[in-house]
């Protein structure tokens, strides 16, 4: 259900070190409101479309507050009503993740995509800071500091009857907006070679940056997946490069990958019956194929195999599915690259750093 900052019990950044890259005018303004906003504990509303680094923005604010020794847990909107009920545990019996959270910060991914209960579960937070226990008893105060991101319009969203008034002003005390990538194109070498350091690190490689033709390759391109896709690219770029330097033609700018080809930041909230709709899909790595893993049942009954077929009476249960699904393609693609976490990476369209993270999760070394 949620993510914790394996990072949070460590030691506190000086204040301004932050992790955002970038010199444009833009960003230099964002490190100036994260500055400004971080030593308080008003709630953060982070804008910006898919891709552009809300999360990072979030994990700055954390390191840069007197909470930054402390937890930082994600949690999706959706599944907010749940955690509120059962702030304990989560659906697998682990600390759940709204008090996993405090006294550090949790961070609501999505607050554009809540239903009704959602947005109604995440006013009741804001405003009261408890978590009110089934029965009605009042429960405890919520000590985590709260920082939310959407990519919706959510003025736009009040006006259209899409999003409650009293939400709107509730979660946007303090909006920071992320520009997309093309409107900050002087970005764009910055990131990617902090991506190839980051790697480098990472991986022990002796990498030592781009060369200058690959840094004009990139500066040239649109971005309409922002900073996630220059990620991906450059980190494929990495796995592949053979010298001391990412080189142009090992961009393989052509076959880049677009938005939206890598696993969901937060995951959702489980289905309430069979007849789910997207918005209760979990994290999928890459863009493997549509079949179940080899023999995978979920729950009651058998998943649907293949796109369109009905679902089965019994009901299945979708988030196990999907994390059979995951840990499946994960050990497939470790088994086909011999092991080699930076290969099996990019056999599923993933950065390194997420791969790392799923094989953690499941235990696949």
């Amino acid at each position: 259900m949620s993510r914790q900052d394996p990072h949070g019990a460590g030691p506190r950044k000086p204040r301004g070190a932050f992790d955002v890259v970038g010199d444009s005018p833009q960003m230099r303004s964002i490190r100036e409101r994260i500055a400004r906003v971080a030593p308080t504990d008003a709630p953060v509303l982070v804008t910006g479309d898919v891709g552009v680094g809300k999360e990072l923005v979030a994990r700055a604010i954390h390191r840069g507050s007197r909470r930054a020794a402390l937890p930082f847990v994600g949690l999706n909107v959706d599944a907010l009503a749940e955690a509120i009920r059962n702030p304990d545990l989560d659906l697998e019996g682990r600390a759940g993740p709204v008090a996993a959270a405090a006294p550090g910060t949790l961070f609501l991914a999505d607050v554009g995509e809540a239903g009704p209960a959602g947005q109604a579960a995440l006013l009741r937070f804001l405003k009261e800071r408890r978590f009110r226990r089934a029965g009605g008893e009042a429960g405890r105060a919520a000590a985590a500091r709260v920082v939310m991101a959407t990519t919706r319009n959510l003025a736009a969203m009040v006006e259209d009857g899409e999003l409650r008034r009293d939400l709107f002003f509730c979660v946007s005390v303090f909006t920071i907006q992320v520009p997309p990538l093309d409107a900050r194109r002087q970005d764009i070498a910055p990131l990617a070679r902090h991506f190839v350091d980051r790697f480098a690190r990472e991986t022990g490689r002796d990498l030592r940056g781009l060369s200058p033709a690959a840094e004009r390759s990139l500066e040239a391109r649109a971005w309409p997946g922002n900073v996630a896709e220059l990620e991906n690219v450059v980190e494929r770029a990495a796995v592949l490069e053979a010298s001391d330097r990412v080189q142009a033609d090992g961009l393989e700018l052509d076959d880049a990958p677009g938005p939206d080809r890598g696993p969901e930041p937060w995951p959702r909230a489980p289905a309430s019956g069979a007849g789910s709709s997207a918005r209760s899909r979990g994290p999928r790595p890459g863009r493997g194929p549509e079949s179940p893993p080899r023999g995978g049942t979920a729950g009651a009954g058998l998943a649907p195999r293949v796109p369109g077929e009905p679902l089965p009476e019994s009901g299945f249960v979708l988030e196990k599915h999907v994390r059979d699904l995951e840990r499946d393609y994960l050990a497939r693609a470790l088994h086909q690259a011999g092991g080699v976490k930076v290969r099996a990476a990019g056999l599923l369209g993933m950065s390194f750093r997420s791969f790392r993270y799923y094989a953690k999760k499941y235990d696949l070394g």
